[in-house]
C-alpha cells in the first residue's frame, strides 16, 4: 500500500503476470504571507462594503505616514489594474467595472510590500 498527497500523473501498465506502476507526484503547496518585520505595530485594515463587495472598496489606513504609501490591484493571473499613491487615511477604490472574482490588493511603501489582501468581487 503507498499514499501520496499531492497532484498524481501516474501510469499502470499490466501484464499477464505482473503490474508496474509509474508516476511523478506534484505536491500542493500551502503558504502564509505575513508582513515585513518593519511593518509590525502598524495597524492596517480593510473593508469592503458589503462584504464581498459589489463596487466600492474602502481602505482606510492607521498610525502610517501616508507619504510613500500606494496600493496596487492585481487580479488573480497577477495583471496589475490599479496603481494609485494612497494620500488620505480613507480611500475609496471602485470595483464596478470589473468582473466578478478574486483580486489581491497589495499596500506598498516605496518598493516594499507592506501586506497583501484577498478581495472577493460580486
Amino acid at each position: 500500500m503507498s499514499f501520496s498527497a499531492g497532484q498524481v500523473v501516474a501510469a499502470i501498465k499490466k501484464g499477464a503476470n505482473c503490474s508496474v506502476a509509474e508516476g511523478v507526484l506534484q505536491p500542493f503547496e500551502i503558504s502564509l504571507v505575513n508582513g515585513l518585520e518593519e511593518a509590525q505595530g502598524i495597524n492596517l485594515f480593510v473593508s469592503a462594503y458589503p462584504n464581498p463587495t459589489t463596487g466600492v472598496l474602502i481602505l482606510k489606513v492607521q498610525n502610517m505616514e501616508l507619504a510613500t504609501l500606494n496600493f496596487q490591484l492585481y487580479d488573480m493571473d497577477g495583471k496589475l489594474l490599479n496603481k494609485t499613491k494612497i494620500s488620505t487615511a480613507e480611500t475609496n477604490i471602485t470595483m464596478n467595472s470589473l468582473s466578478t472574482g478574486t483580486y489581491f490588493l497589495k499596500l506598498t511603501r516605496g518598493n516594499k510590500e507592506i501586506k497583501t489582501f484577498k478581495i472577493r468581487k460580486n
